[in-house]
């Protein structure tokens, strides 16, 4: 699937209702953090948007992007002056997931622990 369409179809998603109540927000561990203030300082930007968008082999990718602007019901979500925006479908799929950084030889980036998640690719980089 292209981003474009993934892009259309997770919009699609976001304006229709959330069929339940998210009651726990996610949680950023203090390294996580600290790399999304890092990363929007670095781009000028004020926030980081985790987003879910159909797609790859299990059903469901992560989608991250660098932001200024928070979209109307946004979870907004702050740890030491780091600020992370849900949109509410994106919020329920990740209901008290944990999002930590890793750095590795083989790779750095976020990662997350999502108990929402049945299920992943061997790749790691879609879930279901």
């Amino acid at each position: 699937m292209s981003l474009n369409r993934a892009l259309k179809e997770h919009q699609k998603m976001k304006e229709k209702e959330v069929s339940k109540t998210v009651k726990a927000a996610i949680t950023l561990s203090d390294l996580a953090a600290t790399k999304v203030k890092e990363a929007c300082v670095a781009a000028k930007k004020k926030a980081l948007r985790i987003g879910i968008v159909p797609g790859g082999c299990s059903g469901f990718q992560y989608l991250f992007s660098l932001t200024d602007t928070a979209e109307k019901n946004d979870l907004v979500v702050e740890k030491n002056n780091a600020v992370v925006y849900l949109d509410t479908y994106s919020a329920e799929k990740l209901d008290g997931a944990q999002i930590d950084y890793h750095d590795a030889l083989t790779g750095a980036g976020f990662k997350i622990k999502n108990p929402n998640a049945t299920g992943g690719c061997g790749c790691g980089s879609s879930f279901k």
